[in-house]
């Protein structure tokens, strides 16, 4: 799927930019491949609908978090895959689902990836929107503290200032 690819070559940039360790780096990749794996449990008239979402289809879609989490939840593997996919969708400020966890009760790749998927999402276009294009990154920087965490979001904007690559995304 392009979307995944995008987000996994973002995250990757991102935890280069922070200095992740490469296994790191590798577990992040592998997890921003992965993170949507949920939504193989939401009906396709909903994942492909055009026009606004029903607060009920919303519902549903919302749940594709923690369907994959519990995929994931009894491997046992050396990266925390579960969290990763489960938090993805979680906010600093707590405003985030499934959970409403906050801060540091996020983990680190699963706060990556929400700042990879976001641009991802917001600069392509969607089955029910076209891209607001430039406005993904006011948007990222505007929240950067209350929902994406500071210094994921200032290493992905150095990762934009220096790839040409991402900035063609």
């Amino acid at each position: 799927h392009h979307h995944q690819s995008n987000v996994a070559k973002i995250t990757a940039s991102i935890g280069r930019q922070l200095g992740l360790s490469q296994e790191r780096c590798f577990d992040l990749n592998i997890g921003s491949l992965v993170h949507d794996i949920g939504k193989i449990a939401v009906p396709s008239q909903i994942l492909n609908k055009t026009g606004r979402l029903l607060p009920a289809e919303l519902s549903v879609i919302k749940l594709h978090s923690e369907y994959g989490r519990e995929m994931f939840k009894h491997l046992s593997l050396p990266l925390p895959i579960a969290d990763i996919i489960g938090q993805h969708h979680e906010r600093m400020d707590g405003s985030g689902y499934p959970n409403n966890l906050k801060s540091n009760s996020i983990c680190l790749e699963a706060r990556i990836i929400a700042v990879a998927y976001t641009y991802g999402a917001m600069s392509g276009d969607r089955p029910y929107r076209h891209a607001p294009g430039k406005k993904a990154i006011s948007t990222l920087i505007d929240r950067r503290v209350t929902q994406y965490g500071p210094c994921v979001v200032d290493a992905f904007v150095e990762v934009l200032e220096d790839d040409t690559e991402i900035q063609q995304l």
